[in-house]
């Protein structure tokens, strides 16, 4: 009966390293057809920045960024606009 045991325990460790192997061989196989199937690109890729550069260091980081600037004239509305 111990045969039989430590049989099927070799049974099971060697299909599932055929197994794992096996998987990692299709893992393998299927990269190439992936990275081809990607259209070629032709042309010079380029990138330009869109915003002004910052080159100021601030002083102190933590200090908090709030604007202070007040429009006593703006009509934003009230309740009374939201509700109908």
């Amino acid at each position: 009966m111990e045969s039989l045991g430590k049989n099927r325990l070799i049974h099971r460790k060697i299909t599932s390293i055929t197994l794992a192997l096996l998987l990692g061989a299709g893992g393998i196989a299927a990269l190439p057809p992936t990275a081809l199937a990607a259209a070629p690109s032709n042309g010079t890729v380029s990138s330009t920045r869109s915003f002004p550069k910052q080159s100021v260091v601030r002083a102190d980081p933590f200090q908090e960024s709030v604007s202070t600037d007040v429009q006593s004239d703006a009509d934003w509305g009230g309740i009374e606009t939201v509700a109908s």
